[in-house]
Parts: C-alpha cells; sequence; structure tokens
C-alpha cells in the first residue's frame, strides 16, 4: 500500500515540476537541431563551438504551443570552403550553413561576402530557433540567421 502511496507521490511530483518548466527541453533541442544543421549543410565543413540562449517568447498560434528561442553561436571552421549565395539586397550569403569545397566558376556567386574560409577561421552568428511543443517534449522544425561576423580571417588565412 504504502508502496502505491509512493509511486503516486512520484507521478505528481513529476507532472507538477514538469508543468513548471523545470524538465525544460528546449535549450537542448534547439541546440541539437542547429548542430545538425550545420553539419549536414556543411558537409562537416563548420562545428558548432559554443551555444547561448540569449533569449526567447513562448506563443499559442492556433492552440498549437510554440517557442522561439534566440540565440548566439560560435562556429570554427574544419576544412577550407567558399560561402557562395545571393548577393542581392536583403537576400544574403548566410541565410543557411552550406559551404562549398571547390571555388565556383561564377565569381557572381561569391560577392563581396561570400569569402574564402580558412580552416580555423571562427564565425559568429545570432539567429532563432521555432519550436513546437509535442507529447514528449519540445521538437525544433526552423532556424532563421539574423547576423554573421567571421572573426579571425586574416589570422586564420595566415596559418
Amino acid at each position: 500500500m504504502t508502496r502505491h502511496i509512493l509511486l503516486i507521490i512520484a507521478l505528481v511530483s513529476f507532472t507538477l515540476l514538469n508543468s513548471c518548466g523545470i524538465t525544460d527541453d528546449r535549450e537542448a533541442k534547439a541546440k541539437e537541431y542547429l548542430q545538425q544543421k550545420i553539419s549536414d549543410q556543411s558537409g562537416n565543413a563548420l562545428k558548432l563551438e559554443n551555444f547561448t540562449k540569449t533569449n526567447g517568447v513562448e506563443q499559442d498560434v492556433m492552440g498549437m504551443k510554440m517557442y522561439v528561442l534566440e540565440w548566439t553561436i560560435q562556429t570554427s571552421v574544419q576544412n577550407n570552403v567558399w560561402k557562395a549565395g545571393n548577393p542581392m539586397p536583403g537576400m544574403g550569403f548566410w541565410s543557411d550553413f552550406k559551404t562549398l569545397t571547390k571555388r565556383p566558376e561564377n565569381e557572381y556567386l561569391l560577392g563581396k561576402d561570400g569569402p574564402h574560409l580558412a580552416v580555423g577561421t571562427n564565425i559568429r552568428f545570432t539567429g532563432n530557433c521555432k519550436l513546437q511543443k509535442t507529447e514528449q517534449g519540445w521538437r525544433a522544425e526552423s532556424y532563421y540567421i539574423n547576423s554573421h561576423e567571421i572573426q579571425n580571417k586574416d589570422s586564420a588565412a595566415a596559418k
């Protein structure tokens, strides 16, 4: 009998803690999602070195619990690559983490912001990740890059 009471108390305690957000996995899910996107899109040329949650906002979209987690990440270049993109104003080069292992023949794809990135170059990104509440926790669904800063391009290229 006491075993059943202890089990009920444990379940109620877990439910209360979970509803208060103490067992919240949003930050871990966003980091895992970004780590996978960086690895997949860059072909392992970029590596997530540091992830920091900077802010977040809960939303209720037509009855679905959503959360937008704002982040700052630090990546490092693992292989010499080039970053191509869309040089049109407002389109940008860093809308994703895709990189090229060879310099593109069409110089237009490089523009002034599509540089060669040497091994050891660090890039700081800010952005956000949209998550949806599911029965088994939070699931990251998308990300958006707000800004990027290539931090040590000259010193890394000299190595």
